[in-house]
């Protein structure tokens, strides 16, 4: 699987996690909102990590991935960080729930391959 694929799996299950929470939930509105940008959270950082791959894929350098990775992780924590200042009805469990099923997407989609 490609890792664009995955990018879009990752899409996929946030957007499948945001409408359960808004359905299902107590609160619909900020538990759907918060799934969203918990999904979104993973779904940004590993869209660029994908894009600077396939930017680099006629030189590929463990370097570069290292970099890429890294951007990775501070992006995510910045994501995180925004999410929670900006938002004002932030649902953490929707929010958390939403994130490490996209996270855990990648390794399911791997797990495909």
């Amino acid at each position: 699987m490609t890792p664009g694929k995955v990018v879009l799996a990752q899409v996929a299950v946030t957007l499948l996690s945001a409408l359960a929470w808004a359905i299902f939930a107590h609160e619909h509105a900020p538990s759907g909102w918060s799934a969203l940008f918990g999904g979104m959270v993973c779904v940004i950082p590993s869209g660029f990590f994908a894009l600077r791959l396939w930017m680099s894929r006629r030189q590929p350098t463990v370097g570069g991935l290292v970099a890429g990775e890294a951007i990775k992780v501070f992006s995510t924590v910045a994501l995180f960080v925004l999410v929670v200042v900006l938002y004002r009805d932030l649902r953490w469990i929707p929010m958390l729930v939403t994130f490490l099923l996209v996270l855990k997407t990648y390794w399911v989609a791997l797990a495909i391959r």
